[in-house]
């Protein structure tokens, strides 16, 4: 994924200022596919006025969001990388499942599809490699993990409103 496909993702489940979207691309918490990638202020500034003028983001009362057209572009590129199954962009609000994995490093295209499904599924990172979401989760994304041989790699934890202090 390139940067601008950083900044979709981002945008798809966020919406903020400058500041906060520097952060959350330099959070080491953020998927990414490009290990040696260093963002600097000005890189990022000119990519999100490119994608403002493609008409992918757009800016209001200084927040930036995502637009419909950059949603498509997004799910058409995610479609392109690995062969997706789960409902495009849901977002359902019950976050009820933490979700740990430890994918080797041999297997980093499978690790990043994995990162790009649980955001389409409406999981947010809690460190690089768990993940806080809805449960329960899709039979076609079980069965595509399995598939992927990485199932062995995954534990998954439903937690409940009683077991949060």
């Amino acid at each position: 994924m390139a940067l601008t496909d950083d900044i979709l993702t981002i945008l798809f489940d966020y919406s903020g200022g400058y500041r906060l979207m520097r952060q959350q691309l330099l959070n080491p918490t953020f998927p990414r596919t490009r290990r040696d990638a260093n963002v600097n202020q000005k890189t990022l500034y000119v990519t999100m006025a490119r994608l403002q003028q493609r008409g992918l983001i757009e800016k209001k009362k200084g927040v930036w969001d995502i637009t419909r057209r950059g949603r498509e572009y997004l799910e058409k590129k995610l479609d392109f990388l690995l062969p997706s199954h789960s409902p495009k962009l849901s977002r359902r609000k019950e976050k009820n499942m933490i979700i740990a994995f430890d994918i080797p490093e041999k297997d980093r295209r499978k690790r990043a599809w994995l990162r790009a499904e649980l955001v389409l599924l409406g999981f947010i990172p809690i460190q690089k490699s768990v993940w806080f979401g809805p449960a329960p989760l899709p039979r076609e994304f079980i069965r595509s993990a399995s598939n992927l041989n990485i199932l062995q790699h995954l534990k998954f934890f439903e937690v409940k409103e009683t077991d949060i202090v």
